[in-house]
């Protein structure tokens, strides 16, 4: 039976994984074979350490992209969640309101009537903790 310390170092492969491979068509299997790990393992050490599913993660990452990317070009929507690795259009949609709380095109037109009213670039707000979720565009607005 594999230790604590083994599962988490899996948990540490797999989020390393994630980040490197978010933009790929990949899935739960996938972080498991890169985590060397069982898929059971995986999952059960991932709610463990990080309260949530290798998928919620994944998901998570692929959404926080997809902002960066609404705020920062003119790219068509559906360019925006192929490239963040979503199959389906729909399925981006769906997740990308369930964390962000409105659509994609909605966050676009928000970010940009916010930045026009303050010629400024506003700081995304993480849904769960209510907290930019940029902590270096934090602090250099905090300056």
């Amino acid at each position: 039976m594999p230790s604590a310390e083994s599962k988490l170092r899996g948990v540490e492969r797999s989020l390393r994984f994630l980040e490197y491979h978010w933009h790929r068509q990949i899935n739960v299997g996938d972080v498991a074979a890169a985590s060397r790990m069982s898929l059971r393992g995986l999952v059960k050490a991932f709610l463990r350490e990080t309260g949530e599913a290798p998928g919620q993660v994944l998901r998570g990452i692929r959404i926080k992209h997809a902002q960066e990317l609404l705020r920062g070009t003119d790219w068509p929507v559906k360019v925006i969640a192929s490239v963040c690795g979503f199959n389906r259009f729909n399925s981006f949609a769906v997740a990308f309101r369930r964390d962000v709380g409105m659509s994609p095109g909605e966050y676009r037109q928000r970010i940009a009537q916010s930045a026009a009213r303050s010629n400024e670039i506003p700081l995304p707000v993480n849904r769960n903790s209510g907290t930019p979720d940029d902590p270096i565009r934090c602090q250099a607005a905090m300056r």
